[in-house]
């Protein structure tokens, strides 16, 4: 930019710019020449203070866009210069800032078309026109409200047009008339895959608040390989709410990687996920919140709001690090023999095949879902002997060892003291070794360990550890019960004489 003539071709094209009695209007607002000279170099910086002549050329344009008249937008015929802008438009995307073209009808953004291409065929005054009206397009993802476009002629805080867009489309089998019920091998797999019935009734409170509102507890799917722990996120669900809503990771999902691939879904699978840390852990429950932090790619991280559901599956029931305290983990029971050798080896596919390809049938799965009475919100946890299971392989392999003999003293034993000696020998035959800077503490420490963080208000092995131990002799350290002679004689379990 050398001349005075291209910095007012620059300011044309950028501002609606012309005379307003002694002043030059600039979009809304009346320069003097003075307040003319700042702006110009506020807006261009130093593409304009480079120039040897800055004042000069700011002066000699300053007259010049005093010779501008004001466009008279009814004098612009924009669809008589480019019959296109019959059916589509130019707007703001709110996130961007970037221009787009969407469809005046539909208010579908319409990504094929360059902006620069069409304005390109345009007058100045056309451009001018064009931009000036230009529409705010607020782009947001949300499964649970309608996705008819919010038309704002003058947003109530903007104070200028305003399209708001869902970008969520809705399964096509949603237009069917439903009959709220489970085809029958739907039903077979899920009371396969949950036995029990109140742990079944809770994940289908689950699916209910997925399908309406949102869950911010995740299910927790652990256990035997090979029950079908992807088929009920991948197959099931993922085709109710839309497969393209449904996204799968691995366990190497971490706070340092990107999670663009988040954007728009509504269910997150983390299939053979592990998190022994507490900080990986609580990243995952993080994505349970109403607003999560979205960082894509070469893009600027952002608040949005969310409605993912989580669901981890592994095979391991120390996998995930659960404490007795956590609220947001809910483990439901779920089966422990192999789906083909239960239902068969074609049973899935058959399913698939003969029930979740067929939208009617989808239509009356989802009416089953969304028409019961949850019992559970999506804010409660499912938490029985599965979550406290979990909780105790999360100790690590010693401490959870111990816990096993607390449980096994409890059936097995009569009430006898036992060595912390004879405690760590039997450790080193399960085990084969001990490490020498690995520290192996009492029983009790475990105990007292539980008794900071009650389940269900009551410490979870208090009533497996017997009050009449002696605890101030560092050498009795657990009173097991129902002692099993068959097995043991009593003399193996007396400490040594001190």
């Amino acid at each position: 930019m050398q001349t005075a003539k291209e910095l007012v071709t620059h300011l044309s094209s950028n501002y609606t710019v012309y005379k307003y009695r002694n002043y030059v209007k600039i979009d809304d607002t009346n320069y003097t020449q003075e307040k003319f000279e700042l702006f110009v170099y506020q807006t261009l910086g130093a593409k304009i203070a480079s120039l040897p002549n800055a004042s000069e050329v700011i002066s000699e344009a300053f007259k010049l866009c005093k010779e501008l008249k004001k466009i008279d937008e009814d004098e612009v015929d924009l669809e008589g210069e480019l019959e296109l802008l019959k059916y589509v438009t130019v707007a703001i995307d709110s996130l961007t800032g970037d221009y787009i073209m969407y469809n005046k009808e539909t208010y579908e953004i319409v990504s094929e078309l360059s902006v620069d291409g069409v304005m390109n065929k345009l007058s100045s005054k056309a451009q001018k026109v064009l931009k000036k009206n230009a529409p705010i397009v607020v782009q947001y993802f949300n499964p649970y409200k309608s996705t008819e476009p919010v038309i704002h002629e003058t947003h109530p805080k903007l104070f200028m047009p305003v399209i708001e867009l869902n970008q969520y489309t809705p399964p096509s089998y949603l237009e069917l008339e439903a009959t709220p019920e489970l085809p029958p091998k739907v039903k077979t797999y899920l009371e396969y895959f949950f036995p029990i019935e109140e742990s079944r009734e809770y994940v289908y409170d689950w699916i209910h608040n997925l399908l309406v509102n949102k869950n911010e507890t995740i299910l927790y799917l652990v256990g035997t390989q090979g029950t079908g722990k992807n088929v009920l996120a991948e197959q099931v669900l993922a085709r109710l709410i839309g497969q393209e809503y449904q996204h799968t990771s691995d366990q190497h999902v971490s706070e340092s990687q990107f999670n663009g691939f988040l954007r728009n879904k509504q269910l997150f699978f983390l299939d053979e996920f592990t998190a022994k840390s507490t900080s990986k852990l609580n990243y995952i429950k993080k994505m349970t919140n109403r607003k999560v932090t979205i960082a894509a790619k070469f893009k600027e991280a952002k608040m949005r709001d969310s409605y993912l559901n989580l669901i981890i599956a592994n095979n391991e029931m120390n996998a995930v690090r659960l404490s007795v305290g956590d609220r947001r983990i809910s483990v439901p029971d779920i089966a422990d023999v192999r789906i083909d050798k239960v239902l068969g080896k074609n049973f899935v596919d058959d399913m698939i095949r003969e029930e979740l390809e067929d939208e009617q049938v989808l239509a009356n799965i989802r009416a089953f879902f969304v028409n019961r009475t949850p019992k559970y919100t999506g804010v409660q946890a499912y938490q029985e002997d599965k979550f406290l299971e979990c909780c105790i392989k999360s100790l690590g392999t010693y401490m959870s060892y111990i816990y096993d003999i607390i449980l096994e003293a409890k059936y097995t034993y009569e009430m006898v003291d036992v060595s912390y000696d004879y405690i760590l020998n039997r450790y080193k035959e399960k085990t084969g070794t001990l490490s020498k800077s690995a520290k192996y503490p009492m029983p009790l420490t475990i105990y007292e360990k539980f008794k900071e963080t009650p389940f269900k208000g009551q410490n979870i092995i208090e009533d497996m550890v017997m009050e009449e131990g002696n605890y101030t002799n560092p050498n009795y350290i657990l009173n097991l019960e129902k002692y099993n002679e068959s097995k043991r004689s009593l003399e193996d379990f007396k400490p040594e004489e001190e």
